[in-house]
């Protein structure tokens, strides 16, 4: 098993990082989420309909 985080970390510092360095996560904590927190979408989100203008189509 140590042979492998070994070769993790040879492939990381060949692509640039630095793996003894913590990377932050992007994403949000069960803990986060649960408060409600950044809401994705927002209240307004949905609010257009997708309704297209009245019109009346004549024949040609």
């Amino acid at each position: 098993m140590g042979e492998v985080v070994k070769e993790i970390e040879n492939i990381m510092q060949l692509a640039g990082l630095n793996p003894n360095v913590d990377s932050a996560s992007s994403s949000r904590t069960y803990e986060e989420a649960i408060k409600g927190s950044g809401d994705p979408y927002g209240k307004g989100s949905f609010e257009y309909s997708g309704n297209f203008p009245a019109s009346k189509l004549e024949p040609q």
